[in-house]
């Protein structure tokens, strides 16, 4: 389940312990190169808080693969 990030998430209705019970994973919209409310580096704390505290089983991160170098890639084939 994509959801918007930890700050924004709840303007939006969207409470992760909620939505967290009718899923396999939720996936918070969250990116690393930016300044806007979204970015890694105001969200990281307000991220880790939620997954200790609602008692998911662990956190993977995940980006873009159009970025992903090809050495990280070639091992898939």
């Amino acid at each position: 389940m994509d959801l918007y990030a930890p700050f924004m998430a709840p303007f939006v209705g969207q409470d992760y312990e909620i939505l967290a019970r009718h899923a396999d994973f939720i996936k918070p919209m969250l990116y690393r190169q930016t300044f806007a409310p979204a970015g890694m580096g105001f969200e990281y704390d307000l991220l880790r808080k939620a997954v200790i505290s609602h008692g998911f089983d662990g956190a993977v991160l995940s980006w873009n693969i159009m970025e992903a170098p090809n050495a990280h890639i070639d091992c898939l084939r």
